[in-house]
């Protein structure tokens, strides 16, 4: 663009979307006539609050890409009301694949569209992207929404370097490993957090997510701990508990799931639900500039390798 300045000199909004796209560009629009309005399949779901709609608003300097997870995932809603809430100024729009806070339970799913009233974050439904430019983001029915930035939140994806290795891995890259998070193709190799596949203590596969990746890191240390010194290994727990979502500062969700995966009935919103997901935060923070904290001051005598002790009854 010729223009010096850091917005676009047609449009002035921002989108934060868990829609996603097959492919990135980065050439602006150029002059108007690109249509605003996207055409929304099945009914309208479109929610509009007039904070967020006020002439004149600034644009959010960044730049970023907007995710293909379906259902729309957490962290698309968390930039939106957290972009919206401290910078009320903005336009915001939430862009999702498919209904909103679909795995939320229905008293949740209400909370979240209050919120995005309160904060007022347009939402736009059923909307799929199909790529993103400098001053606007394409949908795949051939509609467009002007946005002068883009927030797109990717999901999770594993790297080829476990396959590349020859270990066994799924479809998508995650190591198969049994309950001590050993490879099961590869008995020296342990693997923990998104690139583990394991089952949990309910039958099904740990989903990618920090509220399973701590209990693997877990297992696994046990695991090592006991291999080393000839110990019993601990056994502990392998669960996913539920999903936690910040609508902003002062506002969220923590919705827990039952055996299945699916939402229960009842969750905690509002600011005791921020309070809860603050305080995860703060502690995560303290941690990682605390690497030492915990580490056992009792040293264990490392047990002797069955192998070893083999060739030296031999000698």
């Amino acid at each position: 663009m010729a223009d010096s300045s850091p917005y676009c000199s047609v449009c002035r909004r921002a989108i934060g979307s868990t829609a996603g796209p097959r492919q990135a560009r980065t050439a602006c629009r150029g002059p108007p006539g690109a249509s605003t309005a996207p055409r929304r399949r099945g009914p309208d779901t479109s929610r509009k609050a007039g904070r967020g709609q006020r002439a004149g608003s600034t644009a959010f300097p960044a730049r970023f890409l907007a995710s293909p997870a379906h259902p729309p995932g957490p962290c698309g809603i968390e930039t939106a009301t957290e972009i919206a809430e401290g910078r009320p100024r903005l336009s915001v729009a939430l862009v999702a694949r498919g209904e909103l806070g679909a795995r939320l339970s229905a008293g949740a799913r209400g909370h979240l569209r209050q919120a995005c009233d309160r904060l007022g974050i347009t939402v736009v439904e059923h909307t799929e992207v199909e790529a993103v430019e400098a001053a606007r983001v394409l949908c795949a029915d051939g509609s467009s929404l002007a946005s002068d930035a883009t927030v797109w939140t990717a999901g999770f994806a594993v790297g080829p370097v476990a396959a590349a290795g020859g270990l066994e891995v799924t479809e998508n890259g995650r190591i198969v490993v049994d309950r001590t998070m050993r490879s099961v193709s590869h008995p020296n190799v342990y693997a923990v957090g998104d690139c583990a596949y394991a089952i949990g203590d309910n039958g099904r596969p740990l989903p990618m997510a920090c509220a399973s990746a701590g209990y693997t890191g877990m297992r696994a240390t046990a695991a090592i701990v006991g291999s080393l010194t000839g110990r019993k290994i601990a056994n502990t727990r392998l669960e996913y508990l539920g999903n936690h979502i910040s609508l902003g500062r002062r506002d969220g969700i923590l919705q827990t799931v039952d055996d299945e995966g699916r939402a229960k009935p009842k969750y905690v919103g509002g600011r005791k639900a921020a309070r809860i997901k603050a305080d995860i935060l703060r502690m995560s923070l303290w941690a990682t500039s605390h690497p030492t904290f915990g580490l056992p001051r009792r040293k264990r005598r490392l047990a002797a390798a069955p192998h070893a002790s083999a060739e030296k009854a031999v000698a």
